[in-house]
């Protein structure tokens, strides 16, 4: 989940939230860290190798259930993994240069 949407989840929860409302406001799409460490081996220039010394499938993603959030609040839907990775991405290129 981008940052940005992240915030505005949040913002929209702080001011129009109820009381004990309990909502998950993540990605809500399943990455393997697999799949997301090699997106952001392809970012850079040269193209990084991943390689995992041992894997444990129990625990290689999590998905929070955003539906309940959906349900209750009406929100644009967040960025795309790869547009949010290649944003961050070109943020961190520019903060670098500073």
């Amino acid at each position: 989940l981008y940052a940005a949407d992240l915030a505005a989840r949040l913002w929209h929860l702080v001011l129009n939230g109820t009381a004990g409302g309990i909502f998950n406001v993540g990605g809500g799409r399943a990455i393997t860290v697999g799949d997301c460490a090699s997106a952001v081996s392809r970012l850079v220039t040269p193209a990084l190798s991943v390689k995992f010394l041992s894997l444990d499938s129990r625990f290689s993603y999590y998905v929070p259930d955003t539906s309940r959030f959906d349900l209750c609040h009406v929100l644009p839907a967040p960025l795309s993994f790869s547009e949010a990775l290649r944003r961050t991405w070109t943020w961190l290129q520019i903060e670098n240069r500073r």
